[in-house]
């Protein structure tokens, strides 16, 4: 019925998603910790969906961003936790669970941020680039599965390298 192979996803007509929230699709990404989870954005928000309960819309956060969502990533070692990137300038990390602020907001971008993508082995470390033709590495300790104190960059604590 689905296949996280490839950037498609393919559904069949059993599950397939009809709300409207679905319109207008900007970006998504599967849950590396629950397969049957998918996480998409449309215009400023930001929606989960358990595909074993298709009958309705999983979490939405609404106005996520003040601009259009344009990258969404999971965190790779903490499961729920996500981050957004979006044409305000500044990329955010929530736990869908509890969405209804953002747990930490970078602006280390002069224009839009167009990606943001966790290391997947260290997911303290996030790169985000942006149209300001900037590309940056962040040390978030305070958002990752890392022990207070962990540092991969020594001096740098929710910094910009």
């Amino acid at each position: 019925p689905m296949s996280k192979g490839s950037s498609d996803v393919l559904l069949d007509e059993k599950s397939c998603l009809k709300t409207p929230e679905i319109s207008g699709l900007t970006t998504g990404c599967f849950d590396p910790h629950k397969d049957m989870t998918f996480v998409a954005a449309s215009h400023k928000d930001i929606t989960c969906w358990d595909f074993r309960n298709t009958k309705k819309a999983g979490i939405t956060v609404k106005n996520a961003h003040q601009g259009r969502v344009l990258d969404i990533d999971f965190n790779p070692n903490r499961p729920y936790h996500i981050v957004s990137a979006g044409t305000d300038m500044v990329a955010q990390f929530w736990d869908v669970r509890k969405a209804s602020q953002p747990l930490k907001c970078l602006g280390g971008h002069t224009h839009w941020v167009c990606a943001a993508r966790f290391n997947r082995f260290h997911d303290q470390l996030l790169l985000t680039s942006g149209t300001d033709t900037n590309v940056n590495l962040w040390s978030m300790v305070s958002v990752s599965s890392a022990p207070v104190g962990e540092h991969l960059l020594d001096g740098y604590d929710d910094e910009e390298e």
